[in-house]
């Protein structure tokens, strides 16, 4: 699978991979109404703010997945991975995730972190395969939401993460 780098004008196919991820994964954890109403021009607001230059973007395929790592924290911070629903179980995020491990080793970084939702099981299996230690639960917020999050860390110096 192809794994290239995000530019400017991926911006638009980037917010509509995480809608559709959002409103397919995170029905039931976060309201419908908000699912199917304003976070659409959410999404477009966050990524229009976001400098792709502070980031380690990178898309899959035809615009099949994508993952966007935030290089402004200690250490760097998985802000998103998604798949297109229909192209889960594809290979895609496995595929994304060894793209920015290699490339994060390759900048001299020893460890990713990322967050999952508590009640994504599939997700917290998948972390889990890739090499990825879980913290505690604790409790937070997405976009004015309150949800419970698992941290994940991966180590770059071992096999996986």
């Amino acid at each position: 699978m192809r794994v290239r780098d995000a530019t400017e004008a991926d911006k638009p196919a980037l917010v509509a991979l995480q809608l559709a991820s959002w409103r397919d994964a995170y029905r039931g954890v976060l309201p419908d109404a908000y699912l199917d109403g304003s976070l659409a021009a959410d999404l477009r607001d966050r990524w229009a703010a976001r400098d792709l230059g502070q980031t380690v973007t990178l898309i899959a395929g035809e615009a099949d997945g994508f993952v966007c790592c935030l290089l402004d924290r200690t250490p760097p911070y998985v802000d998103n991975l998604h798949a297109h629903p229909a192209r889960r179980g594809a290979g895609t995020g496995g595929a994304l995730m060894a793209a920015l491990f290699a490339r994060l080793r390759d900048m001299g970084h020893e460890a990713v972190a990322l967050t999952v939702l508590e009640g994504n099981a599939g997700a917290r299996r998948f972390y889990a395969r890739l090499g990825g230690t879980e913290g505690a639960t604790r409790p937070t917020e997405l976009m004015g939401h309150p949800v419970r999050e698992v941290p994940v860390t991966f180590r770059l110096d071992r096999p996986g993460g």
